[in-house]
């Protein structure tokens, strides 16, 4: 099995990848495509098409797909959001059209990250989706939870689904439904899933089929194949990063509840200091934002020169950001792309005229602002520090590891452990002046 992976932002390229490590994998994410690559490596490919319209995100995801080497061994996975945003249905035509398997199997469930779909409904920590935040996201909201209807609304095309009751009653349903579906020309199937088993059950079902599929699915899914199709887990250790000097950089580009809570119990360290962005200031105009930038720079060097290690992060004054950039002929969307560019573009200046090693970056637009602006190439994942958390590094920085998150991951103290696990020196109080 060869397996290549297709993600639609940087966060979810990390948190998929990261799952086959412990089968002796080695994951890359890329950045910007390098000029060799490892025979031996996993490549994981990000196509940062989740904001796009649906016809760019259409032809986005088939120039990808010419990227891959596919044969009758390759396993392809697209990883998408586990609560839905983005083009999901359109993407899938655009795999389908290129590739032409049988199926295109959507299960975008993660049991054990509080995602569950029940009935083709799908509960965030057991809150149907259209009534979370996400039904507010400023670039891709979600109005409802029937994951069925949104790939098939955004797809145009008929979806089938593999409900729990299927599942639960077997391998010999499960090919069933399959053969119904090839006999009515169905090629799009979605799937509930309330528990890791329900996801390593589809798997195992439909492998043993002799029908071609290209899978679809969050961290969940991805962490069942590698067994499912042969692997064998290795001895598996911890990843120790190597000692550094310098301050961390937490770089919180995601606007979600769960991220600012995580922000918020990180700035209660004494250790760090908070450099807050004024959104509204960056879109009034280019003079007031060329004056943010220098505040933030001079004072992100002077904390450092403290020995704090650094939060950059943008204000919550989401209104006042909107208008200003309603004054200046914006929409909301390019608002929140331009909080997002500056953010990513401020934070990676600072690290590089710092010359400073160890990132944690939140919300997938701005990971990839930093990245992009670092100059990387790729972004090899190491470790898990939480459940769909990567660890990395920068290969052609030789000693720079970074944190990826999504914006709703992980504990409430995930950035205290990340700065734990980050391991440098800087921010003791025998550096402290």
């Amino acid at each position: 099995m060869k397996l290549s992976i297709l993600a639609d932002d940087l966060t979810g390229a990390g948190d998929s990848g990261v799952q086959i490590i412990k089968y002796g994998m080695t994951p890359f994410v890329i950045i910007q495509e390098p000029e060799e690559k490892k025979t031996d490596s996993i490549y994981i490919y990000n196509t940062d098409s989740r904001t796009m319209t649906a016809k760019d995100s259409y032809q986005t995801m088939k120039d990808y797909c010419s990227r891959i080497e596919h044969t009758e061994e390759t396993i392809i996975y697209k990883k998408i959001d586990s609560t839905m945003r983005g083009n999901i249905g359109r993407e899938n035509n655009a795999l389908y059209d290129y590739f032409t398997p049988d199926f295109v199997i959507t299960a975008p469930a993660h049991p054990s990250n509080g995602r569950k779909v029940k009935n083709r409904m799908l509960y965030l920590h057991d809150t149907l989706l259209h009534e979370t935040e996400v039904a507010r996201d400023p670039k891709t909201p979600v109005q409802h939870s029937d994951i069925n209807r949104i790939i098939q609304e955004q797809s145009g095309r008929e979806t089938a689904h593999i409900y729990l009751e299927d599942l639960h009653a077997g391998e010999t349903r499960i090919r069933e439904i399959l053969q119904m579906c090839k006999d009515k020309n169905i090629h799009h199937i979605t799937v509930d899933a309330a528990v890791e088993s329900d996801l390593a059950d589809l798997a195992a079902f439909v492998e043993s089929t002799s029908y071609s599929v290209i899978w679809g699915g969050s961290a969940g899914l991805i962490y069942h194949l590698p067994a499912v199709y042969g692997y064998e887990e290795k001895h598996y250790h911890t990843r120790q990063i190597p000692e550094g000097s310098g301050a961390a950089v937490f770089v919180v580009g995601s606007m979600s509840a769960e991220g600012r809570n995580q922000l918020r119990v990180l700035l209660q360290d004494e250790t760090v200091k908070g450099l807050e962005i004024q959104s509204a200031e960056i879109v009034a105009s280019a003079e007031r934002r060329m004056e943010e930038y220098e505040r933030i720079r001079s004072e992100a060097g002077r904390a450092e020169a403290e020995g704090f290690h650094l939060a950059f992060y943008s204000s919550d004054n989401a209104a006042e950001a909107i208008q200003n950039g309603k004054n200046a002929g914006l929409s909301s969307v390019e608002v929140s792309d331009l909080i997002s560019r500056f953010l990513g573009e401020t934070a990676a200046a600072i690290v590089d005229e710092l010359q400073l090693e160890r990132l944690f970056l939140t919300g997938g637009d701005t990971a990839m602002q930093v990245m992009e602006n670092l100059g990387a190439e790729m972004f090899e994942l190491l470790d898990e520090i939480e459940p769909g958390i990567p660890i990395g590094k920068l290969p052609v920085q030789s000693n720079m590891f970074v944190v990826t998150k999504a914006g709703n991951f992980g504990k409430e103290t995930i950035m205290q452990t990340a700065l734990k696990r980050l391991n440098t020196k800087h921010g003791t109080e025998k550096e402290r002046r």
